[in-house]
Order: C-alpha cells, then sequence, then structure tokens
C-alpha cells in the first residue's frame, strides 16, 4: 500500500466518538454492519494488501514472473527473498516527498476549492502540477547529468522502496489516525471506537499540516511524480544492459508520462 492509497476518509464523520443518526445511516457507524465488514475486512486490506505487491516483485524478480513458479518454490525460499526496509529506500522516499512538498508551496499557481464537506468546510488545493511536473525532471535530468544520482537509481533498488514504503505508510496512518481524533485540521472529523475500521477508514475528512493538503500531497504529487520517475528509471535500465531501448519500451513510457502530464494539466478537476 501506497501514503496515497492510505487516506480512506470518512464520507459523514462525526465530532466524538458517538456516530449521528446521519452517519448511521451513511454507513459510518456499525449498526448495520457485520463483524466481517466491521472488523475482518478492513484488517485484511490495510495488513495484506500492501505486502501482495511485495510478493508480485519476489514473483518478477526471482520467478521470471511466474507467480506459480513462485508458490512451488514454497514459504522458506519466499520469505528469503523478499527485500527489507532499507534507509537507502526510506531517503528515495523521504526526499522524494520533501521535494514534492517544498514544490508545492512554492511554485506559483492558482488557488482551487474543493467540494463542500458534510460540516460546511471547503479544502483549499494549490494548482502548480504543471510547473512542479516541468521542474521535477528538469532537477532529475541535472541530478543524473552531474553524476549526483544513477539513472537506475529507483529500478536497482525497487524492492527496498517497495517494502521501505509499505511500512512508512502503516506509520504514518497511524499518526493521522491519533491526529484525526485529538487534534484534527477541521471539524469534519471523528470516529467510531472500532480502532481497525477506524484506522483504514479514517478519523479526518481533509488532513492538512502546515497548510498543506495532504492527499494532494500524497495522492497528486509524490505519487504521480514518483510514477513518473520509476518509469523512466526502468527504460534507463534497458539502456544500461541492452545499449538500447526497445521500441515497446519506448511506447509503454510515453503513454504513461503523457497521462500523467494529462493528470497535472487536469489536476484542479480531480
Amino acid at each position: 500500500m501506497s501514503v496515497a492509497a492510505a487516506f480512506a476518509m470518512p464520507r459523514s464523520p462525526t465530532r466524538d466518538s458517538r456516530p449521528s443518526s446521519d452517519a448511521l445511516r451513511g454507513g459510518w457507524g456499525l449498526a448495520r454492519q457485520g463483524w466481517l465488514r466491521a472488523w475482518v475486512m478492513p484488517l485484511v486490506l490495510v495488513m495484506v494488501a500492501p505486502f501482495l505487491v511485495v510478493l508480485l516483485w519476489v514473483g518478477v524478480v526471482h520467478h521470471d514472473g511466474s507467480l506459480l513458479a513462485m508458490l512451488a518454490a514454497g514459504p522458506s525460499r519466499i520469505i528469503a527473498e523478499l527485500p527489507g526496509p532499507s534507509w537507502t529506500g526510506l531517503s528515495i522516499c523521504g526526499g522524494g516527498l520533501g521535494f514534492q512538498a517544498l514544490l508545492l508551496v512554492v511554485l506559483p499557481g492558482r488557488a482551487r476549492l474543493g467540494a463542500i464537506t458534510p460540516e460546511g468546510n471547503r479544502p483549499r488545493y494549490r494548482l502548480n502540477g504543471p510547473a512542479a511536473f516541468v521542474v521535477t525532471h528538469a532537477v532529475l535530468a541535472g541530478a543524473v547529468w552531474l553524476g549526483a544520482i544513477s539513472p537506475t537509481l529507483l529500478y536497482d533498488h525497487f524492492g527496498e522502496i517497495l517494502m521501505t514504503s509499505s511500512l512508512a505508510a502503516l506509520a504514518l496512518c497511524g499518526v493521522l489516525y491519533v491526529k484525526g481524533i485529538y487534534a484534527p485540521s477541521t471539524t469534519d472529523a471523528g470516529h467510531t471506537g472500532n480502532p481497525i475500521r477506524d484506522f483504514y477508514w479514517g478519523t479526518e475528512l481533509h488532513p492538512t499540516v502546515l497548510g498543506v493538503q495532504l492527499k494532494q500531497l500524497f495522492n497528486a504529487r509524490y505519487a504521480m511524480m514518483g510514477w513518473s520517475a520509476i518509469v523512466l528509471s526502468f527504460a534507463a535500465k534497458q539502456w544500461a544492459l541492452d545499449g538500447a531501448i526497445s521500441p515497446a519500451m519506448v511506447v509503454n513510457v510515453v503513454l504513461q508520462l503523457v497521462y500523467i502530464a494529462k493528470f497535472f494539466v487536469w489536476e484542479g478537476g480531480y
């Protein structure tokens, strides 16, 4: 699970631990939910889904993309092949996040108000996505040209990045769980008393830190900009290994970059 995917926020939150009748009708409460939906499914999604991505990495890297071959290898071998979290992975993730937060704050861009929330609040966003896209790729290109980083950095440490980001996302969501209860950014916050579902669903609708909308930072900037950097790094690895980039890789990378660039042009609509 990426950090972005963890922001599943309440549609109709309340101000205290006792859901209102409107919240119950909207599904926020647990009165009409069985134990499977209220406890088991959220726990499985939170704890299992993130590491399925890591298992896919194991299957691709160590078993030539065959999930059947990976399963036939047995649990002990799979465990031995799992990538571990690393300081390198943490520095890559943290550095990318910090850089995107800086661009979100300092680059010029018009303001955009989001939809009115159940409590009557309106989140305020800064629309400078196209400028951030250009600056990010210019900085990456400059760092590669100067020899500060390898163009294959993300590929070479991709397993570590997946594991590190999955663990960091769970830790961050724990912090946001507590923040939503004790120090919410707006009145659109609350909890049900079921810690598993509250952790999964979120305890505040639009968390902010130092005026930065975390949903925008993680979903629109960290995740989307990281996606772009990842596909470029994978293409660079093919060049390093084969001395050329295949037409299939070119088409794959170009289509994804066009989609990502279009996303930032239309970020206000998103």
